[in-house]
C-alpha cells in the first residue's frame, strides 16, 4: 500500500514537518520543510568527523556530500521506523 506522503519518485518524505491550517499546496506538493528534511537536519548533529571521513574515503566524495548523504540515509531509516510503529509492528 502506498503511503499518502510518498512522492512521485516513490520516496516517503513524511509529509509536512510542521503542519498548520495555513499550509498551501502547489503542484501537488506542500510548502515548507518535510519531515524527511527535518529528520535529516537533526541527524547531522549526530555525525562524527570520523564517520564522515570514512564515508568520504569509501565513496570518493567530499566530506560535505558525505554528510548530506548520511543525514538523509539516517532520516530514511527514521521514517521507516516511524511507519513500522504506526502500523503496530512494534
Amino acid at each position: 500500500m502506498k503511503h499518502p506522503n510518498t512522492t512521485e519518485a516513490g520516496t516517503d518524505d513524511g509529509g509536512p514537518a510542521f503542519p498548520t491550517d495555513k499550509n498551501e499546496w502547489h503542484n501537488g506538493r506542500i510548502d515548507g520543510m518535510t519531515l524527511l528534511d527535518y529528520f535529516a537536519g537533526q541527524a547531522q548533529t549526530t555525525l562524527q568527523h570520523e564517520q564522515l571521513s570514512a564515508a568520504a574515503d569509501r565513496t570518493g566524495k567530499t566530506l560535505l556530500f558525505a554528510m548530506a548523504e548520511l543525514s538523509y540515509e539516517i532520516a530514511d531509516h527514521m521514517l521507516a521506523e516511524k511507519r513500522r510503529r504506526e502500523e503496530g509492528d512494534k
